[in-house]
């Protein structure tokens, strides 16, 4: 039977000899995922005429149409960063690419932290038809979050210097973020 679906040329090629794309990359294609599916929740909620929270739900709809688009990009972002630093023979990184091998991830961990946060203020409004789908959303996103802050966190240890130290408080940043927002939203699934 022939999928609907055209997921599999990547999976294909994440478990493929290549080394990109990657862990980060299918970060980036979960959380893109788990946006999609907030994003259909907002919709769908909106199309039921049960809300009155239709400002809410368009600006989070626009939200997560936006943080989708910018996975995407993140997703072949990674692929293009691994695939120049590890996808030669060259065993020399310059600082820029040690710079991309933290900030991509990060960039990415970043992004679903704004979606995880909008999937959770939608739980409370949204329709019962699609909040298991949120769920399912927050759990995608909060694992794509978790991924991306330990690739960061691991090629950190690449950097040295002033460019080091900011890369890593905008780590620790990000994991605050993340601690707080997955707290919180483990009693948003009631």
């Amino acid at each position: 039977m022939e999928s609907r679906f055209e997921l599999t040329p990547i999976l294909d090629r994440i478990a493929s000899e290549h080394v990109a794309p990657a862990g980060g990359s299918a970060a980036a294609a979960v959380g893109a995922i788990g946006a999609s599916l907030a994003e259909m929740a907002a919709i769908h909620t909106l199309q039921s005429g049960e809300t009155d929270h239709e400002a809410q739900l368009a600006a989070a709809n626009r939200s997560l149409n936006a943080d989708r688009s910018l996975l995407a990009g993140l997703m072949d972002a990674d692929a293009r960063v691994v695939e120049s630093a590890f996808g030669s023979f060259s065993s020399e990184l310059d600082v820029r690419r040690r710079k991309q091998l933290v900030g991509v991830p990060l960039a990415i961990a970043e992004v679903c932290l704004d979606v995880l946060s909008e999937s959770k203020d939608l739980v409370s409004i949204a329709t019962r038809s699609v909040t298991q789908d949120l769920r399912t959303a927050i759990t995608l996103v909060t694992a794509a979050v978790k991924a991306s802050l330990e690739t960061a966190e691991h090629n950190l240890d690449l950097l040295e210097g002033p460019a080091g130290d900011r890369l890593a408080d905008r780590v620790g940043d990000a994991a605050e973020w993340a601690t707080v927002l997955t707290d919180s939203s483990q009693g948003s699934g009631k």
